[in-house]
């Protein structure tokens, strides 16, 4: 298949550049050649990297040459934002360049009146000193609980119509959860095997609003209606 005149340009400078890297016998990681210097520098529309690290990114990479780039040291740079899943690059000739950011997203949360202290898709907690809007978050009543959050998540997907209308999850003791449902009905889970309890959960809550439902003694279920 031919090349291209673009991409045949583009080959051709390549190689007449590597000569003379070869040539000169020239330090690629202090490379600053007098040609296709960035001027413009985007991002995909983010919704969780903090702007600072942003700013950063653009200051540092602004007049610098859009072929030799230190994908490795940005990489680092952007990765210090534990929202930044992945990063990828795409090189618009003669001097843009392009970065697209894949984020994690927030599952949960806990709010101690100064801060609020989120939960990422990967596990990890984040501080940020204002209020996301995502609507599906989970509150959580501790930072302990946020950060024993994990495995009580893991359960809950499997059972997406109990995860979907979960508002708020308390953690009593370590692996002791109470569950607070949309259809504010309240539910005791045990210590012992949440996926049993939230089978049973799953046939028992169908139509209930405002009840109690107590799944402690995996034998024996408790319902209470709280209007009694």
């Amino acid at each position: 298949m031919l090349l291209s005149i673009g991409k045949k340009i583009k080959f051709f400078f390549i190689l007449f550049s590597l000569l003379i890297l070869t040539t000169f016998n020239l330090n690629l990681t202090n490379l600053n050649l007098p040609f296709l210097l960035i001027k413009d520098i985007s991002f995909n529309k983010t919704k969780y990297l903090e702007e600072e690290i942003k700013f950063q990114i653009y200051q540092s990479l602004l007049k610098t040459n859009l072929i030799f780039l230190n994908k490795d040291n940005i990489k680092k740079k952007i990765l210090l934002s534990k929202w930044v899943k992945e990063v990828k690059f795409k090189r618009l000739f003669p001097d843009k360049l392009h970065l697209e950011i894949i984020e994690f997203y927030p599952i949960a949360y806990f709010d101690d009146n100064k801060n609020i202290f989120y939960l990422t898709s990967n596990f990890q907690i984040v501080t940020k000193n204002k209020t996301l809007t995502d609507s599906n978050l989970i509150k959580v009543n501790s930072y302990d609980a946020l950060s024993n959050f994990k495995t009580l998540f893991e359960e809950l997907k499997k059972f997406e119509n109990i995860f979907s209308i979960t508002k708020e999850v308390q953690m009593i003791a370590p692996n002791r959860w109470n569950l607070l449902l949309n259809n504010e009905v309240f539910v005791k889970l045990g210590y012992e095997n949440k996926y049993k309890q939230l089978q049973i959960l799953e046939k028992t809550f169908v139509n209930k609003k405002n009840f109690t439902i107590d799944l402690r003694n995996i034998n024996k279920i408790y319902i209470k209606d709280n209007n009694d």
